[in-house]
């Protein structure tokens, strides 16, 4: 008997001891703090946004994103359609990144994260860096010390400052323009480098294989030929006026080529398949609107191409100051011509080697070519 209340005394004692470690352990443990979403203002109030604008590290209105009529266009780029994908993978971005550490709270030290307001005036900059040499000769000599600007507008102004990126290139530094307190994000945000990055840059979404014929008309030269398919081009030639088969058509195994002179003949096919090929793939550097006096001037080329699904598109050139330009216009009942109608009001301004590639003579084309 007294040896079992020896046993439970001694029970007793030892879960008192450790109970009373576990609680000791438990008080020495630090509180975990739960950091709020830097942007959680803005998650509330997300559904709202009508507008963005983001300013690159020079200050300069890199894109102005406005939601007009239920669609979100580029203001700056005289209203073109915003590449919702584009877009909206850089807002998920912008959201899901969590701050996950505080950093410097300190003015002076923001170039080092690249958090410098763009658009602060040389006042207020000279206020923030307390006469710091070493911060003043950091920023005048690298820009990428300054911030992108980000404005967010729901009818409330959200005001963001994104900067570098980590070191070891996972997370990015931000903070709010007119607050001190800046962060490291879990993610990176991709930002825009110029303000065609959110818009569809290329034209069209069609094949070789759709198309039926090509035309060219050079207005000032007063030259005009086309190029279409052998079958087609054997249809309409036995179908043709007698006068009209006066013009030679030379063939080649899938495409023909008219009108030609006796002595010239079509040259590699692989040439007109590569031109063909250069026409899908067209791409611009950015829109415009429409400036109708260009367009009234000489030495527009014309180049139509006709579809098999009843589409017509109708590409004019232009050229001037060493600057170029193409107009894009559609018609027909085709998905091609549907998908293009909405362009008219822009003209587009191509790079010189894109140009030079689509605006070729009819030498360009044949045996033996000659250079013009």
């Amino acid at each position: 008997m007294k040896f079992s209340s020896a046993m439970l005394a001694l029970f007793l004692a030892v879960t008192i001891l450790i109970i009373s470690l576990v609680l000791s352990e438990r008080n020495n443990q630090p509180a975990i703090v739960v950091t709020e979403h830097w942007l959680a203002d803005f998650i509330a109030d997300k559904q709202n946004l009508h507008q963005v604008q983001i300013y690159n590290r020079n200050n300069e209105l890199l894109i102005n994103a406005q939601l007009i009529k239920d669609n979100w266009v580029v203001t700056n780029l005289d209203n073109y359609p915003l590449k919702m994908s584009q877009f909206s993978q850089w807002l998920e971005q912008l959201i899901l990144a969590k701050n996950i550490e505080e950093k410097t709270n300190r003015p002076e030290q923001f170039y080092k994260l690249g958090l410098q307001d763009p658009s602060a005036s040389e006042e207020t900059l000279k206020q923030a860096l307390k006469n710091s040499v070493k911060s003043v000769r950091a920023l005048e000599s690298d820009r990428d010390n300054y911030a992108y600007l980000v404005k967010l507008n729901t009818g409330k102004q959200f005001d963001l400052l994104i900067g570098k990126q980590a070191a070891n290139g996972n997370g990015q530094f931000v903070r709010r323009q007119r607050s001190q307190k800046t962060w490291l994000l879990n993610y990176n945000i991709e930002m825009p480098k110029t303000s065609s990055d959110w818009i569809k840059t290329d034209f069209f979404n069609w094949n070789i294989q759709q198309v039926n014929r090509v035309s060219i008309q050079h207005v000032d030269l007063q030259e005009e030929f086309k190029i279409e398919r052998v079958d087609i081009a054997l249809a309409n030639h036995s179908q043709a006026e007698p006068e009209l088969n006066k013009q030679p058509t030379k063939m080649g195994d899938v495409w023909a080529m008219s009108p030609l002179k006796p002595e010239q003949q079509i040259g590699a096919e692989k040439t007109i398949t590569n031109y063909i090929n250069q026409l899908s793939n067209l791409s611009f550097v950015e829109p415009e609107a429409v400036n109708p006096e260009l367009w009234q001037q000489d030495s527009i080329v014309l180049i139509q191409i006709a579809f098999n699904d009843d589409s017509l598109v109708s590409l004019s050139l232009r050229s001037n100051d060493e600057q170029h330009w193409v107009r894009v216009m559609a018609q027909g009942s085709g998905q091609i011509a549907t998908e293009l109608a909405g362009l008219t009001q822009w003209q587009f301004k191509l790079s010189s080697t894109q140009f030079k590639q689509i605006n070729q003579r009819l030498s360009y084309f044949l045996a033996n070519p000659v250079t013009e």
